[in-house]
């Protein structure tokens, strides 16, 4: 694999990811577990990049591997706090929610938005790290490992004694939180309320818009109540230490360097919404696949030290963090093909897994004698913070479960969440504990093997007249964009004021003349006039606020 930073020199066998049809473009659309296997693979055999409706995708796990350690690719996250950052040192982006608060009355003024690890680049983001880094250790998650694994056997066993149950609502969802608020030092009689806060503030992800506008108060006030309760527990540990992880960020230091109350609280807000989800989704999506591989189930209980291959297998196979985005700040070659400064790309973390196997690479099988290279922690500079945390988590829960049921079917096919571009995993997986021995699968086991042809707008790189257009019609778009994000990252701290205002008037007009306007409108009808209206703003601004807008 070749690549080219900087102003690479054009010539013949370089070719422009967003030239009209340079690339294949494909439907990004399944429906199981099943389907993304085929139409992954399907995809990846014969390219390691693909136009989506999204925008480019990189599928190849040495391709997504570099552009994640290259300093000239940024996350998309800090691509928009570099935009809103101003001179006096104010996020721009909490004025933009003033203005917007004054036009759209359901905005919550309480609302407040503050740079993590997730969103800052550079010298911000090396700071940060190196101020945290040594209280994600292994060895301070090893410390939990026994609680970890007292939990799970409680909630296991209310299952076995059961003879069976919904594994999502009963033990997916309820393991992780009580285990991160234990590292944090949370008081036990607390657990609930960090449970309610996190499922409350998740809301805000529903891909049912005019739901989540409902909720917005109920979440701004879950969000206000989660900040409190962390910064009077910030004044606890900052005048009585204890031996937990938030005294721990409460002290680190790097010569006369701390973090400030507004950065530990977004860090510990950090850790519990994007430490709870992931692990939900992971730990069932593990179960849902061993449930389709009982000999391998049935490995893993005859010898339990399998189970962190297996943990890693899962995140390889069926990792619950599909994708992430990256923002190329110059141009970029990879492999002859060049992505213009101001690209935005999707990188296909759980395609490029599945892809990198040397054998047999869309097939579960946790004796692999070479590993199991991933990328479901990302890579570089922003690889996941909480990663060793994840892997007990994973291990313990696991662990449990394969000690204390002896084998298991499922009552029906798993029904898995709408499928996205983000956190993914079982909506509702039942089972039933089946005695030693019976590891048949039932007429209910998910096939993961599904046969399913991709259709692909592009065959040969040569695409039909419908999607020539499309293309066309984007691409003045983006041209427009990737132009002007240079000149924005080199200045990050002056955004042109106009923009910022221009970016408020128009979504907020938008909203008001869908609430207007199309208020006799019911159902499913007014939803997609909505979109309409919110897409048509977008795609005035440009396509990275496409995606804010979906």
């Amino acid at each position: 694999m070749t690549t080219t930073h900087g102003n690479p020199t054009t010539s013949d066998n370089v070719v422009d990811v967003s030239a009209p049809g340079a690339i294949p473009y494909v439907e990004l659309s399944a429906i199981n577990f099943g389907e993304i296997l085929s139409l992954t693979e399907s995809i990846t055999n014969q390219n390691w990049v693909v136009t989506t409706p999204a925008g480019p995708m990189v599928l190849g796990y040495k391709q997504i591997k570099s552009i994640l350690r290259n300093p000239e690719w940024i996350s998309l996250l800090s691509s928009f706090s570099a935009l809103d950052q101003m001179e006096n040192g104010i996020s721009d982006l909490n004025v933009m929610l003033e203005q917007a608060q004054r036009i759209v009355p359901e905005i919550p003024s309480t609302v407040k938005m503050r740079p993590n690890v997730l969103s800052v680049e550079g010298e911000d983001h090396k700071r940060l790290r190196r101020l945290v880094n040594s209280s994600f250790t292994s060895g301070n998650t090893n410390k939990h490992r026994e609680f970890m694994k007292n939990h799970a056997d409680n909630l296991v066993s209310k299952i076995v004694e059961n003879g069976g149950g919904e594994l999502v609502s009963e033990f997916c969802r309820p393991f992780p939180v009580p285990v991160i608020c234990r590292i944090l030092g949370v008081d036990d009689n607390d657990w609930k309320l960090f449970d309610e806060w996190a499922d409350i503030i998740f809301s805000a992800l529903d891909a049912d818009i005019e739901s989540v506008i409902g909720r917005l108060g109920e979440i701004s006030k879950a969000q206000r109540d989660l900040d409190a309760y962390v910064q009077n527990l910030i004044i606890e540990r900052s005048n009585a230490p204890e031996d937990d992880l938030l005294t721990e960020l409460v002290q680190s230091h790097y010569d006369e360097d701390r973090l400030s109350h507004d950065e530990l609280s977004a860090m510990v807000e950090a850790i519990l919404l994007a430490g709870t989800d992931t692990t939900r989704n992971q730990l069932g999506a593990t179960i849902a696949v061993l449930a389709d591989h009982p000999d391998q189930y049935q490995a893993l209980r005859n010898d339990p030290s399998l189970i962190p291959a297996a943990v890693e297998e899962s995140l390889r196979y069926i990792s619950a963090v599909r994708t992430t985005g990256r923002l190329a700040t110059t141009d970029q070659v990879i492999d002859g093909i060049l992505f213009p400064a101001g690209s935005t790309v999707l990188l296909g973390l759980h395609a490029g897994g599945l892809s990198e196997a040397e054998e047999q690479g869309f097939e579960f099988n946790i004796f692999r004698e070479s590993g199991c290279p991933h990328l479901a922690f990302g890579s570089g500079a922003h690889h996941c913070l909480g990663a060793s945390l994840a892997r007990a988590e994973l291990q313990e829960a696991l662990g449990s479960f394969v000690e204390k049921v002896s084998s298991y079917e499922l009552v029906s096919p798993v029904e898995w969440k709408p499928l996205s571009m983000g956190i993914w995993g079982p909506a509702k997986l039942e089972i039933k504990i089946l005695a030693e021995g019976k590891s048949d699968k039932s007429q209910n086991q998910t096939d993961f093997k599904t046969t399913v042809k991709a259709e692909s707008k592009l065959e040969n790189n040569e695409s039909s007249e419908v999607v020539n257009q499309w293309i066309r019609e984007a691409d003045e778009t983006r041209r427009t964009l990737r132009l002007s994000i240079p000149g924005l990252i080199r200045k990050p701290k002056f955004p042109p004021l106009t923009r910022l205002l221009t970016t408020v008037f128009r979504f907020g007009k938008a909203f008001i003349m869908w609430k207007i306007r199309d208020r006799k409108v019911e159902g499913p009808e007014k939803q997609a006039l909505l979109y309409e209206r919110l897409r048509h703003v977008a795609e005035l601004q440009g396509p990275t606020y496409v995606k804010l807008a979906q």
